[in-house]
């Protein structure tokens, strides 16, 4: 599975609109080095992946952790993120662990489900309320360094689940060898998943 080239599609996904950190990425030829994994430290892990599946959780497919978001997103950040998009994504780590400890008197990390919901839920709130500074035609050329913390771990979760092995072959409807062309397929047939584009 090519990961760049399941990028590129994911970002259909987002209607186009990544972060300059995913643009890089698939623009890139190297490969992040090995050292991206170990990126958040260990609460900051359990931090993310506490979010990531939140955002995508276990149901009749597997979530986010069993996907292998966290790794990803620990990899994007610690690799392709700009120290800007860093920065924000750093901080609002500390952010959302600081709302948690003022408003349910625990870090994040021991928050339960619908506490995790509420936290959530207050920082996509802040993000409605961002204003680009580059304007509202922002397209896959012309992107935003600057956006809140929430469009960057949603954005990060989304992109590495829809690109992972277990999100197009469990999530999305996938065919890895259809044998013959059939330019016309009912949604019905395929469970109402979207196609997996590989």
């Amino acid at each position: 599975m090519n990961r760049r080239d399941a990028l590129r599609w994911a970002t259909i996904l987002l209607g186009g609109i990544v972060s300059p950190g995913t643009i890089r990425a698939l623009a890139a030829e190297a490969k992040p080095n090995a050292l991206s994994g170990s990126f958040f430290n260990p609460v900051q892990n359990k931090q993310v992946s506490l979010l990531a599946e939140l955002i995508i959780p276990t149901t009749d497919c597997p979530g986010a952790i069993a996907a292998g978001v966290p790794e990803f997103i620990s990899m994007m950040v610690g690799e392709w993120y700009t120290d800007t998009e860093r920065k924000i994504f750093l901080q609002g780590l500390v952010d959302i662990d600081q709302y948690c400890q003022q408003t349910f008197q625990q870090p994040l990390h021991n928050a339960d489900q619908s506490q995790l919901t509420e936290a959530l839920s207050h920082f996509e709130t802040l993000t409605r309320d961002y204003v680009s500074s580059q304007g509202p035609s922002l397209t896959i050329a012309s992107t935003d360094e600057d956006t809140p913390f929430f469009s960057k771990i949603k954005e990060l979760t989304i992109l590495g689940y829809f690109t992972s092995e277990v999100g197009v072959t469990q999530a999305l409807a996938y065919n890895p060898m259809p044998m013959e062309y059939k330019s016309d397929i009912a949604l019905a047939d395929v469970d109402n998943k979207q196609w997996a584009q590989y």
